[in-house]
């Protein structure tokens, strides 16, 4: 397929691509971006709620020891009472005036002397009722600081916890997923270009489909102003005034053909973009029909082709758009006309099968073979037999089937090559109104 493009459609093509893709990768990053840094802060406020949670609990295993040191103390240095065991969690007892009063001097997880930032904490302490938390460090080790207030002394308690276990925890969480990222960009981005170059599928069959219509509008073209040329070089020089007429009567009819294809061309380009406005009305279908069969009896009488209107003796009037509705009956009874066999018989039959209106167009003529039938709705697709027998641009039908989705009803073909075809409408329930229903 690729060959079938040109330079500057494969730079589009190319740039399509790369925009798709970038636009993938981006949204991937974001993506594991998002969901790293929401894992990292969900896994430091849980791992920090069990660091809090530690501090309470030794808070509430002590407090009672600790209330009857900070109210029987004395405030004296001398009077601390140490403990040198290596403690989870180490809390230092300060009296109102800042002298400790319990120390904890070993923290597990932590190397160093403790004492210097526990007292820097009690001097920077100020009185309050509630439980203040900090995080600092000693010696690069990280730690959570707690204080709160105890006794009717004015005492207060300062306790600290290490967080290296907690820290440590979150680089290898993060190294993890940094990993994970980059082994997932590399899954990724074959990936994300596959589903690009997939993502590409309807663009180049739109450029295919818009080059096969220019060409095909053209050749459609072409045809009936060569004939139209033809006939005027042969006539320049003539001063017969039979042939001359004989010319321009040929003439006219190549030029009401050119008209024709430049109106369907028109409409066919249409199809896929915005859609027209559709103006609903009640519309007795059942004249509708009559009236298109009447505007086309001089080309049946012409094709010598007799058109029979079976409505059941109803009018069935519906609610629908008027002008598309007629080109869609135009273009069905004089696509069964066009292709009946001399002296054949068109059959329109309107009625009402359930909550569905339904319009059947049917024809005794050369039919369509069976291999045809799932592309007579194709944009220029004509069967070999229906080239034999009339004159067509092979626009007619899609025309066909985009006013039948308009109109939010169905359209099918059933046919037997050699004896006939039929064409089958349906409208909705909802393109019904009771009240405008003939009795």
């Amino acid at each position: 397929m690729k060959n079938q493009f040109t330079q500057s459609e494969r730079r589009i093509l190319s740039r399509i691509l790369f925009n798709v893709s970038a636009w993938h990768l981006v949204a991937f990053l974001v993506f594991e971006f998002v969901l790293i840094i929401g894992t990292y802060y969900y896994v430091q406020n849980r791992t920090m709620s069990y660091a809090y949670q530690a501090v309470r609990e030794e808070w509430e295993q002590k407090l009672h020891g600790m209330v009857e040191t900070a109210n029987a103390s004395t405030p004296s240095f001398r009077n601390a009472k140490v403990d040198i065991e290596p403690e989870p969690v180490a809390t230092w007892i300060f009296s109102k005036e800042g002298f400790p009063l319990s120390e904890d001097l070993t923290l597990i997880g932590v190397t160093g002397n403790i004492a210097p930032l526990m007292e820097v904490y009690a001097r920077a302490y100020t009185p309050h009722t509630f439980t203040q938390w900090s995080t600092t460090t000693l010696n690069k080790q990280p730690l959570l600081i707690g204080t709160r207030d105890i006794g009717k002394a004015g005492a207060f308690l300062v306790s600290a916890y290490s967080l290296s276990e907690i820290v440590h925890t979150l680089h290898a969480l993060v190294a993890v997923d940094f990993t994970l990222a980059l082994a997932s960009l590399l899954i990724i981005l074959p990936i994300t270009y596959g589903l690009a170059t997939h993502s590409l599928k309807p663009i180049r069959l739109a450029m295919l489909r818009q080059r096969h219509f220019v060409n095909d509008a053209a050749h459609e073209l072409r045809t009936p102003m060569t004939l139209l040329r033809g006939i005027l070089e042969l006539e320049k020089e003539s001063n017969d005034p039979e042939a001359m007429r004989t010319a321009i009567e040929e003439g006219l009819r190549e030029v009401d053909y050119l008209s024709r294809i430049i109106g369907d061309l028109s409409t066919l380009a249409r199809v896929g973009s915005n859609q027209p406005t559709l103006k609903f009305e009640p519309l007795e279908l059942g004249k509708l029909v009559d009236e298109v069969v009447y505007a086309l009896s001089v080309f049946a009488e012409e094709n010598h082709v007799s058109v029979l209107v079976d409505a059941g003796g109803e009018a069935w009037t519906l609610y629908s758009d008027r002008v598309q509705l007629r080109q869609l009956l135009t273009i069905l009874i004089e696509n069964a006309i066009k292709y009946s066999r001399h002296d054949g018989r068109v059959k329109i039959r309107i009625g009402r099968k359930r909550n569905d209106l339904f319009i059947d167009v049917m024809d005794d003529g050369i039919g369509i073979p069976k291999e045809d039938l799932p592309r007579v709705f194709d944009r220029f697709y004509r069967s070999k037999g229906a080239e034999q027998h009339a004159i067509g641009s092979g626009i007619g039908l899609s025309i066909a089937a985009w006013i039948v989705s308009l109109l939010k009803g169905t359209i099918a073909v059933s046919s037997i090559e050699g004896k006939g075809t039929t064409f089958h409408v349906t409208l909705p329930w909802r393109s019904i109104r009771r009240g405008f229903h003939s009795t």
